[in-house]
């Protein structure tokens, strides 16, 4: 997967992630610590979304949902809830997990697998605030370091 990054205006040098980018690190940390196995072995698909809404706001939450499928099998539909941009909306899907499985055993690791997601996502998005920090809180800062480095001279 290529990483797609924009540069937040101004200058600031900040990368912001999209929902593509946060899904896959969040997979990867989950692959990693050997939280997916179990579920890989029953998943029929994973699908992140195609949003290319950059990320410029840490005040959300990543929420992991298990849903019986409209049709067949089980679902999980990852999204952030709360402000996560300057758009305004309240909800950003992020990905979508897929078993056709339908049993109580397809439940459960799903829904370990829910709980995972949400360990890393939040884990992943502490480790990288700077990506999600809104640009009025980087300009603050940068001014501050600038006034700081000034009055040391």
């Amino acid at each position: 997967m290529s990483e797609r990054y924009t540069e937040v205006p101004a200058g600031f040098g900040v990368k912001r992630d999209i929902p593509e980018i946060l899904f896959q690190r969040v997979l990867d940390l989950v692959q990693e610590n050997g939280y997916y196995d179990e579920a890989e072995a029953i998943m029929d698909y994973t699908l992140p979304s195609d949003s290319k809404r950059e990320f410029s706001n840490y005040c959300f939450d990543f929420c992991a949902l298990v849903n019986k499928g409209g049709s067949e099998g089980v679902y999980i539909d990852c999204f952030l809830r709360g402000e996560f941009d300057q758009s305004g909306k309240q909800t950003c899907k992020v990905a979508t997990f897929k078993t056709l499985k339908e049993n109580m055993n397809a439940y459960r690791i799903m829904g370990a697998l829910c709980g995972a997601l949400t360990f890393y996502a939040h884990q992943y998005v502490d480790e990288n605030i700077d990506r999600y920090t809104p640009d009025a809180e980087l300009a603050a800062e940068a001014e501050r370091e600038k006034q700081r480095l000034e009055g040391t001279q």
